[in-house]
């Protein structure tokens, strides 16, 4: 696999992706963090990052969610 390749993401961290967007567009802040943490822990990967990051910056945690982008654009 190329290292500029799109990472494949299984299908369970895909659902659980789909939750946590779910999660966040409704308000669930906390359902949301959970599930893309699950997301995470299962495949790390460019898009639970950038979930993470959209999670952390709903709840106001600037640095944090600052940290997290910017892991996810240094992410290949």
């Amino acid at each position: 696999m190329d290292s500029q390749a799109e990472v494949r993401l299984k299908p369970r961290v895909q659902a659980l992706l789909g939750e946590a967007k779910a999660a966040l567009a409704s308000g669930d802040l906390d359902g949301a963090q959970k599930k893309a943490e699950a997301a995470f822990k299962k495949q790390s990967s460019p898009e639970a990052l950038f979930v993470l990051g959209q999670v952390a910056y709903a709840q106001r945690q600037m640095v944090e969610a600052q940290d997290i982008f910017r892991r996810y654009l240094a992410d290949p």
